[in-house]
């Protein structure tokens, strides 16, 4: 714990402070609410840090979410923060993108305008393929995407758009880059021949999401 005494600190005068030497102990004895969480300059600093606590509170109070700087900054700490963006950043690429790469399942946040964008839309199914789940209906008939996605996870080709499953030709190409796909292939083009032989469909021994 550092030396600081607490009762005298003066939020307003904050650069005083070198807030890279607080401890968590000290993180408990700072009256949060003395603190003001419109400080632009004060918040980039604390957030650089990258103390879990800054960002709790940034998303606590509501403020700066709407700030271009602030979550630049705070998406490359945490990706998920792009979840409490306002709309407007949600649709930033160079954000999103960011916080894709952060992690594949923050495309889950963007708009639904960069969920069809084909490059932010690469970089998550290439770090998991069934972030094909959150991509636009147009990329889900996508080649291209659904391919990657697919190399990365089988499972991923439950949630390719069912033009692409009917295509056969295109079904045995993604059998050779990743043999898992074949229960749901085997699912979609023989279940009623699976029910009636079984009394069950292949969904069963498939991938999670199926139960």
């Amino acid at each position: 714990m550092s030396n600081i005494n607490w009762n005298n600190v003066n939020w307003n005068d904050w650069r005083n402070i070198n807030l890279s030497d607080l401890t968590w102990e000290d993180y408990q004895n700072i009256n949060w609410g003395d603190i003001n969480w419109n400080d632009k300059e004060f918040m980039i600093q604390a957030i650089k840090i990258g103390f879990g606590w800054w960002m709790d509170r940034l998303i606590e109070n509501h403020v700066l979410l709407n700030d271009d700087d602030v979550m630049t900054i705070g998406i490359t700490k945490c990706g998920g923060l792009l979840h409490y963006a306002s709309n407007r950043l949600k649709n930033n690429y160079d954000i999103v993108k960011e916080a894709v790469k952060n992690s594949w399942f923050n495309l889950r946040y963007a708009s639904e305008e960069l969920k069809n964008n084909k490059e932010i839309v690469t970089i998550a199914v290439a770090q998991d393929g069934c972030a094909l789940e959150y991509a636009s209906n147009n990329l889900k008939n996508d080649k291209e995407i659904v391919t990657i996605a697919v190399a990365q996870d089988g499972c991923a080709l439950e949630y390719a758009s069912e033009e692409l499953k009917n295509n056969k030709e295109f079904m045995l190409e993604l059998l050779k880059i990743n043999w898992d796909v074949i229960l749901i292939i085997a699912n979609h083009y023989f279940e009623d021949e699976l029910r009636e032989e079984y009394g069950c469909d292949s969904q069963k021994y498939g991938c999670n999401y199926y139960s």
